[in-house]
């Protein structure tokens, strides 16, 4: 994905998301892509090709904003979940079940906490200066 195309990207998704947090979320992001791009023309030492996943991780941690659930929530409710199953008898198909749920939950929790985690790493690079 070029410069050019992630900002039009950002752009088509911002009119196809209109009132949303992640339309307007968005809309910033292709006037930050716009800034970048305009000072990556003034300053041509900056040569270093932003790579495609970095647009894919930018878009998912603006659709992680419309996520109607906080963290805490999820992980108030996992821990509850790990405290029943140190109740139950581990033959049942309740435990199994709770098992199951459980794992899937918390595979959910590490990976927001993933994207949160490599959204800071790319903010804080993306603030360096990134000239060789």
């Amino acid at each position: 994905m070029t410069l050019d195309e992630a900002i039009q990207h950002c752009i088509d998704e911002a009119d196809i998301l209109a009132g949303s947090e992640c339309g307007l979320d968005h809309a910033q992001l292709a006037l930050w892509l716009q800034d970048y791009k305009r000072l990556k023309e003034q300053q041509p030492a900056v040569s270093m090709p932003m790579p495609d996943y970095l647009m894919y991780v930018c878009q998912l941690s603006l659709c992680l904003k419309d996520i109607s659930v906080p963290k805490s929530f999820l992980t108030t409710a996992l821990k509850q979940m790990a405290e029943k199953l140190k109740t139950m008898d581990q033959d049942t198909p309740e435990f199994k079940e709770l098992s199951y749920y459980t794992q899937i939950l918390h595979g959910g929790v590490q990976m927001m906490e993933a994207a949160l985690d490599i959204v800071a790493g790319l903010s804080m690079l993306m603030s360096k200066d990134m000239s060789l």
